[in-house]
């Protein structure tokens, strides 16, 4: 019982300390990111194309809530997720959706430690220091409500296969990036889960019919979709290069860069596709014939490739990496993992002010979260496949 004490105390803590400056800040907040999905869903229930980024910002302004509106980019049915808000005004849907991700992230912890054996007090610590969570809440994103369904999809694919590929099925048609882990059904040869994840994608997207029509869906698959592999992501009006981006193509990006600072050269993006490829491969060599159900290194290191594929990779998306950052714990602690921890963790004005403060190290700070996120990757990838844990490490 003391184990589930410690970690409703964690998460109160982090409620009531961690994001007090977040709600502080919320109330006088313009939406952020949050601002995308709320208005592309009132675009979207009023008849009209959710894709629409001069729409969406001509709402904004009638409203005198902002002139400019990021473009909604996310498949059609994640806006069946943003039905609490169509009768609220910004600030409240930004404040429901902040109560929001704190279930999630609750339902998450609570998931990691359950099924997947990550020890309480790993979870808390978790919970208390990993910035991007914070981040994560500052910037109204959404990226739990993808986290959840996909962390329990995986954890009950082993006794209940169709439930649990319905449920990797709805996180990939929340957003495109998690329909990489159905490699691990893959890998698991189980075809059951693999069928009812994509019967789920079919049958979302016939649900959200009636909100989102059939030339907007074809729009999104065919005009905004496609987009993503360039960098250019329906008009983003955000360089690849940005201190910020923590992706694979941005790095290759900043040796080869395109012609405009928002689109991905040839080079690099062939470069990101054979480093996709090959990662994949050694991920695949790694588990083969080994995984355990469901296996916390094999998922946690699927979802590091899954986080930095992408042409732009956050802050925010770094709270895909809280199961990947607990398995670690588990099987490869030790000083490497503290490091990985640290550099995940810091914030990013701790980062650009050592870069100002150490010049000649400006280019390996920058990069400092991609390199612990990939040797996060590598430290599930070596995980000892089994291992007796120490009593101290499995006291859950």
């Amino acid at each position: 019982m003391w184990r589930w004490v410690l970690l409703v105390g964690a998460l109160l803590v982090h409620v009531l300390v961690g994001l007090r400056p977040v709600y502080e800040h919320a109330r006088r907040t313009d939406g952020r990111d949050f601002a995308s999905y709320y208005y592309a869903f009132r675009v979207a229930s009023a008849g009209g194309d959710p894709y629409d980024t001069p729409a969406l910002e001509r709402l904004a302004r009638r409203e005198h809530t902002r002139k400019r509106v990021n473009p909604f980019f996310y498949p059609p049915p994640f806006l069946l997720t943003q039905a609490f808000a169509g009768k609220l005004t910004l600030r409240q849907g930004f404040l429901c959706l902040l109560a929001l991700n704190e279930l999630l992230l609750a339902a998450c912890a609570f998931m990691c430690v359950r099924w997947y054996g990550v020890a309480v007090w790993v979870m808390a610590l978790i919970i208390a220091l990993y910035s991007p969570i914070f981040d994560h809440a500052e910037m109204g994103q959404a990226n739990l409500l993808v986290l959840a369904p996909l962390l329990a999809g995986l954890g009950l694919a082993a006794k209940k296969p169709w439930l649990g590929g319905a449920l990797v099925g709805v996180a990939a048609m929340l957003k495109m990036s998690p329909a990489l882990m159905l490699a691990y059904f893959v890998l698991e040869r189980r075809v059951p889960a693999l069928v009812a994840a994509a019967l789920a994608a079919l049958a979302l997207s016939v649900a959200t019919l009636p909100l989102v029509g059939f030339e907007a869906q074809r729009r999104f698959y065919f005009e905004v979709l496609p987009s993503f592999s360039s960098g250019e992501y329906h008009g983003l009006a955000l360089p690849i290069g940005m201190t910020s981006n923590h992706s694979i193509p941005a790095f290759f990006n900043r040796l080869w860069r395109g012609p405009d600072g928002h689109h991905l050269s040839q080079a690099a993006s062939s470069a990101t596709t054979f480093t996709a490829v090959l990662l994949l491969a050694l991920w695949a060599y790694r588990f083969r014939g080994s995984l355990r159900d469901p296996d916390a290194n094999a998922i946690g290191a699927l979802l590091v490739l899954m986080t930095l594929l992408p042409v732009y990779t956050y802050e925010h998306h770094l709270v895909f990496l809280v199961l990947a950052l607990g398995a670690a714990a588990m099987t490869r602690p030790g000083p490497v993992l503290l490091v990985v921890a640290f550099f995940l963790a810091w914030p990013l004005a701790w980062q650009r002010g050592a870069e100002d403060a150490l010049p000649p190290l400006k280019g390996l700070l920058r990069d400092s979260k991609l390199c612990a996120a990939l040797l996060l990757f590598g430290l599930n990838l070596l995980a000892p496949r089994p291992r007796a844990l120490p009593r101290w490490l499995n006291a859950k």
